[in-house]
């Protein structure tokens, strides 16, 4: 966890730390990309305080790295038995590290109203998914189909029992028939 917030503030911080001065025109004058105009920006310089903090910020990324690769965040055991047979990766906090930190740079290039789309999207999928867990750990959901199923067809169950002995609700869930 620590690795990730690291790496997006960092990455957020350098990024406009250093964007006044990552794009240039054919004039070689600063060009500021973030405004809808591309408007020339006269004298854009780079902002040493936030960048200094991101460098410092993504510097802890990679400590976080590498205590993840001798495992001191916990959870493993580090016996001379275990260090035998335990697999391990090569450079494998390092690469999705330093890729989770690359992708933060990138994220950071968009601009707010593109960050607030995302969360809203997000956020729906997360409501109806938690509606749909919720009604199947209450037991509302069950009820629902019962009865949708049952309120349209009380009579076809009813002719099917007297034909068949059973209902369609019965081979398919397993239970007795609502009535």
């Amino acid at each position: 966890m620590l690795l990730w917030i690291f790496a997006m503030c960092g990455s957020y911080m350098v990024y406009h730390g250093i964007s006044p001065v990552l794009y240039f025109d054919k004039d070689n004058q600063v060009v500021n990309l973030d405004d809808d105009n591309k408007s020339v920006v006269e004298g854009g310089s780079v902002n040493w305080n936030l960048t200094g903090g991101g460098l410092g910020c993504i510097w802890l990324a990679f400590i976080c790295m590498y205590m993840i690769k001798r495992n001191e965040f916990g959870g493993g055991d580090e016996s001379d038995e275990n260090k035998t047979t335990e697999y391990r990766t090569p450079c494998v906090p390092f690469v999705p590290g330093t890729a989770i930190i690359l992708n933060f740079f990138l994220s950071a290039s968009f601009p707010l109203n593109d960050h607030l789309l995302l969360v809203g999207i997000v956020g729906v999928a997360l409501i109806i998914y938690m509606f749909y867990k919720l009604t199947k750990r209450i037991g509302i959901e069950g009820k629902i189909r019962k009865s949708h199923f049952v309120t349209g067809t009380e009579k076809l169950i009813g002719e099917e029992e007297k034909k068949w002995g059973t209902s369609e609700w019965d081979k398919y869930r397993g239970g007795t028939p609502v009535r």
